[in-house]
């Protein structure tokens, strides 16, 4: 019985994989959709319902200068949204897309290539034009045929050199595996020849996140093309069985295998050089009708494509929900007596991803698609605080081992990360589990970067508990080897709210200053006892698990009540997590607590 348990489990992993890859990305798929509309940017601009509503131009900061690639793609569809761009916060944008006719190698459609704003505009600003080059189909047709090729690559030189563009941007999908010598070919000869016509011409391409045909020859590509962007989603499909995460950071417990982590340690270790590679994020989600409102539920239909602005609209009027095995948001909800459930990226995982790159050393990030965020600034926002030279961290948030806070981590790892908070004089960095290989090693530093004082060094069960840092920031080192891998560390971190005396943070006796919360869970009302006499309360906050605050109340005297009461009534809460934070003259106390609508 246990052993067909086991066939049965294995039999559904495949059958996964195997939909997996033969799926239609995102691009396809709308590229498909909105094709037969033969419409203007200014048509396209009516149907969007699209008026220009903001410049950022004329209030960034100029000084601020990315120091990592901000890629962005650009869908014919979208019209002329780009007057809303921030062109400060994007190094590269691909106007999609020149479709590939592969009988000559000419095109089907170039949409408004030749006339469009957006990169006169964008060269404003120095920001780098590419035009993305599709072919979803026939693909022999074209790579088998060097003639064809070489009327592709003539067509895209002159097309680039009208509009002084920089590059071309490649994005052939579901190519078998039996053309991957002649895609090759044709990316060498393409290379080479923009490298000679147009000096400093930059050639991406975008890659799936799973090479399930092994059609990419990493080890020999890498020698020539500029940048690799991986398309880090639909890892479940507008077609899936189940609803759940479309861009998993991690899988935890829950989900299969395939996550964004391992898609980026495959290709690095396939041989693309990490200054090369970037990884590709959605500002879309899908929507899909399930059976039931149960943890990601069975599907009954094909899902709906949703950009970010429609899924957080959606999440503000149901409740946003957290995967922590995934990191992702999910909400679920009834429409028209159907059950829907709706998987998307939002700032807390697109910042999670974010630090991932920074942790791999990485070139940067890709986004499907641009003008998906509306009018919202809020992605413009984590871009500028991830991605520039002025970068800096959250007061509050969740630092765990790159296995995510449900998975374990990986062997073989090396990298630092750093918390840089805008305005801290000290940290506090409190660890609630910790569990590596007694060979693997998490180094501390009070400071930027590992030239700081180190704090400690740690291995095995050796929790490190509450770290103080004495400067404005802290820096993680830590490395891992090949034997085995454990469950990580889950910590937390916070910025000093006081001026303490010598800028050190003094802990609290854990003897003397406990605390009980009752209800837990709890529905709207917490009661919080404990003998703060000896330690007087000042505020008391609620964070969500990744460290946002959510409330604050301010005592105006310090509480040296044994009881305090909160009442979270007005606050509107989901089902979930929390971290409930009291800040006294002695430090900080952070317990967790659910919370669970009756």
């Amino acid at each position: 019985m246990f052993l067909k348990s086991i066939i049965i489990t294995i039999c559904i992993f495949f059958h996964f994989i195997n939909a997996f890859s033969q799926n239609k990305s995102i691009h396809q798929i709308q590229n498909e959709k909105f094709l037969r509309y033969k419409y203007t940017e200014y048509q396209w601009d009516s149907v969007n319902n699209y008026t220009q509503k903001k410049h950022f131009k004329y209030k960034r900061d100029t000084t601020n200068i990315l120091n990592k690639i901000v890629f962005g793609w650009h869908p014919y569809w979208m019209g002329s949204s780009y007057h809303d761009y921030d062109f400060f916060l994007l190094s590269d944008i691909a106007y999609f897309s020149y479709e590939v006719n592969p009988n000559n190698g000419s095109y089907y459609d170039i949409h408004d290539w030749k006339t469009t704003a957006l990169i006169t505009e964008a060269q404003e600003f120095g920001t780098r034009i590419s035009l993305t080059v599709t072919l979803f189909s026939n693909h022999a047709l074209l790579l088998e045929n060097t003639e064809n090729q070489q009327n592709l690559i003539d067509s895209l030189i002159l097309l680039v050199q009208l509009r002084g563009a920089d590059g071309v941007n490649i994005d052939f999908e579901a190519m078998p595996g039996s053309q991957s010598e002649n895609f090759t070919g044709f990316m060498i000869a393409l290379t080479e020849k923009f490298h000679t016509t147009i000096p400093n011409s930059i050639i991406s391409v975008a890659i799936p996140a799973i090479d399930w045909n092994n059609t990419f020859d990493i080890e020999i590509l890498n020698q020539f093309v500029d940048l690799f962007i991986i398309m880090g989603y639909d890892y479940h499909w507008p077609s899936s069985p189940d609803a759940g995460p479309v861009s998993p950071k991690n899988n935890g417990t829950l989900w299969t295998a395939l996550d964004i982590t391992r898609s980026i340690n495959k290709y690095l270790e396939a041989g693309i050089s990490p200054s090369k590679l970037c990884l590709g994020v959605p500002y879309y989600g899908y929507d899909w009708p399930t059976i039931d409102n149960s943890f990601s539920s069975q599907t009954t239909g094909s899902a709906t494509a949703r950009t970010y602005s429609q899924a957080t609209s959606l999440s503000e009027n149901f409740g946003r929900k957290w995967d922590e095995h995934s990191s992702t948001p999910y909400l679920m909800y009834k429409s028209a007596n159907q059950w829907r459930q709706c998987w998307f990226d939002d700032e807390e995982s697109l910042k999670m991803k974010y630090d991932l790159v920074i942790m791999k050393n990485m070139a940067g990030i890709g986004i499907w698609a641009l003008g998906y965020d509306g009018n919202s600034e809020n992605l413009w926002n984590i871009l500028n605080q991830k991605f520039t030279d002025n970068a800096y961290s959250s007061d509050y948030g969740m630092f765990s081992d790159m296995g995510g806070p449900k998975g374990k981590y990986f062997n073989n790892e090396n990298y630092i990360y750093t918390i840089k908070p805008k305005n801290a004089d000290t940290l506090i960095v409190i660890f609630n589990e910790f569990n590596i290989g007694t060979s693997d090693t998490l180094l501390i530093f009070d400071g930027s970067d590992t030239s700081s004082n180190k704090i400690g060094s740690y291995s095995g069960t050796n929790n490190p508990e509450e770290i103080y840092a004495n400067n404005s920031s802290i820096t993680f080192f830590f490395k891992s080897n090949e034997e085995t891998t454990e469950d990580g560390w889950i910590a937390y971190w916070s910025i000093n709210p006081d001026s303490i005396p010598n800028r050190i943070f003094t802990k609290y006796n854990k003897n003397t200053f406990k605390i009980d919360v009752y209800p837990n869970p709890f529905s709207n009302e917490i009661f919080i006892s404990g003998n703060f006499k000896n330690n007087p309360v000042k505020e008391i906050q609620l964070l969500d698990i990744t460290g946002n605050l959510i409330f604050s109340k301010q005592l105006n005297r310090y509480s040296q009540s044994e009881l305090l009461f909160i009442d979270f009534k007005k606050i509107n809460l989901i089902n979930g997590i929390y971290l409930l934070v009291l800040k006294s003259e002695k430090g900080l106390l952070i317990n967790q607590i659910v919370y669970l609508k009756r």
